[in-house]
């Protein structure tokens, strides 16, 4: 299992490291999200995994639109 440690509509960077997973197509799954956010693993850092998302023009929406009302600029 993984957190997300920052996202974005691109993609999103997890914790832990998994360096098995570079190159390999992901699910990121959130009870918030009516749906998984699929991308791929393009890098792998110290203590980050780093998923690009490849999302259709509608889940794209969606994840824009859950971001811009769920965001903290506290």
């Amino acid at each position: 299992m993984c957190v997300i440690s920052n996202i974005s509509p691109k993609g999103a960077g997890l914790e832990p490291a998994i360096p098995s997973a570079l190159g390999h197509m992901v699910e990121l799954h959130s009870e918030r999200l009516a749906q998984p956010l699929l991308g791929r693993v393009v890098n792998v850092a110290e203590n980050c995994t780093n998923v690009a998302f490849e999302l259709d023009s509608a889940m794209q929406y969606e994840l824009a639109k859950f971001l811009a009302t769920n965001l903290d600029l506290s």
